[in-house]
């Protein structure tokens, strides 16, 4: 038995040389057959990759407004602590909530609130901080009503721009900042009433960029140039 065995092994090794030596020499037969997938398989190949969702337009304008929103509110702060005034209607520490939607959901009309939010902002924001630099010119006047009130505007309206909700859930009224459905779906919950309600306030304050006169006497006297 032993014998037997022993020349099955000797037979099998010297054809496994003689299989090696035919390969080098020609190819193995087996290098030529095609491997078909199985169907599992060839249905994930066959997939169309999902599409990556880019959110880089409402990440730049939310970038832009935040900036703008922090710079105000951080000079509003500072003027109602130097003078020591108190405002209860506004939170000038309260963070923005980021409004992240697709790319694929700005349309024209969409682009055209984000571009006027932005430009009435910047005005906002100009016109807030050299008013609040008008009185703060003569340090030992105390600041008069109508001053105050017309910073106390400006302030309100940028907190107002900065924090209005481009999508609503119309049920609960809260801002929509999860985007799972078509777009389609989401451009029917566009908040068209809050946006323009708040541009139209903010733009009655932002036709003009206001500016600060000084005379030959050494008066100073605030009027508006266009």
């Amino acid at each position: 038995m032993l014998v037997r065995l022993l020349i099955g092994g000797v037979t099998l090794a010297a054809a496994g040389y003689a299989a090696k030596e035919y390969c080098e020499e020609n190819g193995c037969p087996w290098d030529d057959e095609v491997i078909t997938p199985s169907p599992s398989y060839e249905h994930k190949q066959e997939k169309e990759p999902t599409e990556k969702v880019s959110y880089e337009k409402a990440r730049e304008f939310h970038k832009r407004k935040k900036a703008l929103y922090k710079t105000s509110m951080k000079t509003y702060r500072e003027f109602l602590e130097k003078h020591d005034i108190k405002d209860d209607t506004l939170q000038t520490d309260t963070k923005l909530l980021k409004q992240k939607f697709p790319d694929t959901i700005i349309d024209d009309e969409i682009s055209s609130y984000m571009e006027k939010i932005i430009n009435i902002l910047e005005t906002l924001s100009y016109n807030l901080a050299l008013h609040i630099k008008f009185v703060g010119l003569d340090e030992n006047k105390e600041i008069d009503e109508e001053s105050l009130q017309v910073i106390q505007t400006y302030a309100k309206n940028i907190y107002a721009l900065a924090h209005v909700a481009f999508f609503i859930d119309p049920f609960n009224y809260e801002m929509i900042t999860k985007f799972k459905m078509p777009d389609t779906y989401y451009r029917k919950k566009l908040n068209k009433e809050g946006l323009l309600s708040t541009l139209v306030e903010g733009m009655s304050l932002s036709v003009k960029k206001e500016s600060i006169h000084v005379d030959l006497s050494g008066e100073t006297d605030e009027s508006t140039a266009s």
